[in-house]
């Protein structure tokens, strides 16, 4: 108990003692370091007639009044604590002492510190991935702060390599390193005192990282130049061109330049050597080992070309390599580069012209704009390996012949100014040329002034025309082949025929005539006479003429509907309607013609004796009027070019062509058969002389003297006699003859017992002649169409005749060309088969006559 109330009298009495006389608020104090000079330690308390000094620390500590102030600025990196003795005094005495500490507290105010600013690394390009570069670079930091590293650079180089942590700085390869993209890399490795960038205090440093990378000798040889696709090196080769029966002094001139290969490994370089693989069998050409240039050993005698295969191969490793190719043209000398005729040419085209319209020639409208490259090596100066090529634009484009066309649709007026390039393909050789192309408009505008035309003809018939009034026209060309023609204004047109009056026709108003040519066809219609013609014109409608022989002609033309025209008397009325385009109309007749277009009025025009009606109709195209003996003018809105006149000339051979065929069709069908028989036949005269038995056959009958002259025995009617009385030869009668016999001498000696007696034909018969005649076919059949029959004495040798045709109407219409052609073929037949005894026939036994 003793012991527990003495320490409890030495804990509280500096309490105790410090209420006596003097008090501190805390004695153990934390103060952050950098405070600023007066800074506040803690305050004390002294009674009356007490007062308290600092004892020791005076350079860092003071009092003043009640408060413990600091004399200058604590630093935690140099003391982390201090501490203060406070004497109390009283009348100058000590009555007690008390301890003040103070504890420095750590502000990061210090940045971390590379120890060198510049780090350098030398690394072989087939470093594995994941392997470290070097030995850690670190930063200090005097707060003793954790240090976060950041490593920056060039985002391409930057991606080779990594740190292993964020607080590791240790560096890495991150893929496989190539010398050839880069040898050398830079970057930057950042260290932070704080986890993030936003937050304050925060105090970083940097350090510059040099990676060299050392090449190693890994890839062959490559031909430059070349296009590097996915890191290899792709060269295609190398081209040039020497003349025939020439060789060339030096190195020969290669394209696209020089025949040159580098060692693959550029941080290596080693030496390369070359060498012609193939197609040097002939021993024209020569590579240098060292420099690789060409030369010739000989010249070229045949005109073609070579093809060389050349090896590129390092000195010190003859399995890296790489082959390339030549290309050698020979070819005749050329004396002569193309050459432009023109320096500078200059055309037009309308702005709104479809892509594919050609530029005319701004010196001759008419003509289509050409360039030409002139070459004198040819007699024509036309060298076909020429080829053109504009450059500076798109909009336009060049054939192989020089002509330029539009690849764009102009909207306005503009130039547009660019250069041809002529190149010789074979000899490689060029020229240029400067082309100016003006897009114009496509609006032409005339104004006009009064125009008064008076037309006088003296006479009947006489016509005057009267025409007056102004306005403007507008002509609108916008390239789709219509034109509009607006006439504004108001005038009169009066025509006067003397012998019968005035007439006057008037168009009231203003207005607009519209003439469109659509070119959809023509219609013409000729009446000769009484009658009615009724034309349909395609697209536009249809035309009817009538002719009721004496009357009035009255010719309506509603716009494009329908056209009826009457003609008086027995003139001749042609109305032409081409689509919407021109109408003509001639009535060389004697009447009245009354022609009403609705919309624009009536003219009515009488015309005594033998006048002509001319009608115009306004509002649908192009009137033109013929009069007999006057002048006619016919006025065309529109040209034909070469392409129009060379379809017309195609189309009409067609026609032309389809009618020989349909000629030759119709002789074919109408005497194919004739013109086949007479050819036979006269191959068979070749081969029987069936003309000459047939001849030996007439003369004897003449010979016979006919016991009955007046007989009315019908001969064949292609029979003709001469003027001397003899039966013509005929080739078509003596034909027929010959089968007649043929077919009499077959019957005569087949069927000679079987022959039935037979009436004579007609009584007029010889009535001296007592033997009987009788016939070799049934008579009842005689009435048959096309019955055939011989008749002849019971001893005399068969003659016949055999009748060509038969009267009018005894044919059977429905036998068929076919049917008689094979009665010719079987009658040729029996011609074959003739008995030599027809020959010998006795010639005054003859006796014809028809059934």
């Amino acid at each position: 108990m003793g012991s527990i109330l003495a320490l409890f009298i030495l804990l509280f009495l500096p309490i105790g003692c410090m209420a006596q006389g003097c008090k501190v608020n805390n004695t153990r104090v934390e103060i952050p370091e950098n405070n600023p000079v007066g800074y506040v330690v803690t305050t004390i308390q002294t009674d009356p007639g007490y007062s308290m000094t600092v004892s020791d620390n005076i350079e860092w500590f003071e009092i003043k009044g009640t408060q413990l102030l600091l004399k200058q600025s604590l630093d935690y990196e140099t003391n982390t604590t201090h501490d203060v003795s406070l004497l109390c005094e009283r009348g100058g005495t000590t009555e007690n002492n008390i301890r003040v500490y103070v504890t420095v507290l750590n502000v990061n105010d210090n940045p971390p510190v590379f120890k060198y600013s510049t780090y350098t690394f030398t690394i072989p390009e087939d470093t594995k991935v994941n392997t470290p570069i070097g030995e850690a670079i670190e930063a200090e930091d005097l707060d003793l702060d954790r240090i976060f590293y950041v490593l920056t650079g060039p985002v391409q180089e930057a991606a080779f390599f990594r740190l292993t942590s964020i607080n590791n700085p240790v560096i890495l390869v991150n893929q496989n390193l190539d010398y050839e993209k880069f040898n050398h890399v830079q970057l930057i490795l950042t260290a932070r005192d704080t986890p993030t960038v936003g937050e304050s205090p925060s105090h970083t440093a940097t350090a510059t990282i040099n990676i060299n990378i050392e090449d190693l000798d890994n890839k062959p040889p490559q031909f430059l130049p070349c296009q590097i696709i996915n890191g290899i090196c792709i060269n295609v080769g190398y081209t040039t061109k020497v003349n025939r029966s020439e060789k060339e002094t030096g190195a020969l001139v290669l394209q696209p330049g020089p025949l040159y290969a580098i060692d693959g490994d550029t941080g290596i370089n080693t030496p390369i050597e070359y060498l012609v693989l193939a197609g040097n069998d002939a021993g024209i050409f020569a590579v240098d080992k060292f420099s690789g240039n060409i030369t010739m050993t000989k010249a070229a005698d045949t005109l073609g070309i070579i093809f060389l295969q050349i090896m590129a191969a390092q000195v010190n490793d003859g399995q890296k390599f790489a082959t390339t190719s030549l290309t050698i043209d020979v070819v005749e000398r050329n004396h002569h580069p193309p050459k432009f005729e023109k320096q500078n040419y200059f055309g037009t085209i309308q702005v709104q012209s479809a892509t594919g319209t050609s530029v005319t020639d701004s010196s001759s409208p008419n003509r289509l704009l050409q360039v030409f490259a002139a070459d004198e090596d040819f007699e024509d100066r036309m060298n076909p390996y020429i080829t053109y090529t504009i450059q500076g634009t798109t909009d336009f484009s060049v054939s192989r012949n020089g002509f330029i066309k539009n690849d764009a649709v102009f909207n306005s007026p503009t130039k547009v100014a660019f250069t041809v390039l002529a190149t010789d393909t074979v000899t490689r050789e060029e020229d240029i040329t400067n082309v100016e192309v003006e897009i114009t408009p496509s609006v032409t505008t005339i104004v006009t002034t009064t125009t008064t035309t008076r037309t006088t003809a003296h006479g009947p018939g006489t016509t005057t025309t009267t025409t007056s009034g102004t306005g403007t026209t507008t002509s609108t060309l916008p390239g789709t082949g219509t034109t509009i023609i607006t006439t504004s204004g108001t005038g009169t047109t009066t025509t006067t025929t003397p012998g019968t009056g005035t007439t006057t026709s008037t168009t009231p108003g203003t207005g607009t005539i519209m003439s469109t040519t659509h070119g959809t066809g023509t219609t013409t219609t000729t009446s000769p006479g009484t009658g009615t013609t009724t034309s349909t014109t395609h697209g536009t409608g249809t035309t009817t003429t009538t002719s009721p022989g004496t009357g009035t002609t009255t010719s309506t033309t509603p716009g494009t509907g329908t056209t009826t025209t009457t003609t008086p008397g027995t003139g001749t009325t042609i109305t032409t309607t081409p689509g919407t385009g021109t109408t003509t109309t001639t009535t060389p007749g004697t009447g009245t013609t009354t022609t009403t277009t609705p919309g624009t009025g009536t003219t009515t025009t009488t015309t005594p004796g033998t006048g002509t009606t001319t009608t115009t109709t306004p509002g649908t195209g192009t009137t033109k009027s013929t009069i007999p003996g006057t002048e006619s003018t016919v006025g065309s809105g529109k040209g034909y070019s070469a392409t129009d006149m060379a379809a017309l000339g195609a189309t009409l051979g067609v026609i032309l062509a389809l009618c020989l065929v349909g000629l030759g069709f119709l002789i074919h069908k109408q005497y194919g058969d004739q013109i086949r028989n007479r050819m036979r036949k006269s191959s068979g005269d070749d081969f029987g002389g069936s003309e000459d038995r047939t001849e030996q056959l007439i003369d004897d009958d003449d010979a016979d003297d006919d016991p009955n002259p007046g007989s009315s025995d019908v001969m064949p009617t292609s029979i003709s006699y001469d003027t001397d009385g003899n039966i013509s030869k005929d080739p078509l009668v003596t034909d027929y003859l010959v089968l007649g016999a043929s077919a009499a001498n077959l019957f005569a000696n087949e069927n000679s017992s079987n022959i039935p007696n037979a009436e004579k034909p007609e009584e007029g018969s010889d009535s001296d002649d007592k033997k009987e005649v009788k016939s070799i076919l049934t008579k009842e059949f005689k009435e048959d169409p096309g019955y055939k029959s011989v008749w002849f004495r019971e001893d005399a040798s068969p003659e016949v005749v055999v009748i060509d045709g038969v009267e009018e109407g005894e044919v059977d219409d429905g036998e068929t060309e076919e049917e008689y052609n094979q009665e010719d073929d079987d009658d040729d037949d029996d011609e074959d088969d003739l008995s030599p005894d027809f020959l010998g026939m006795n010639n005054d036994s003859n006796n014809f006559s028809q059934l």
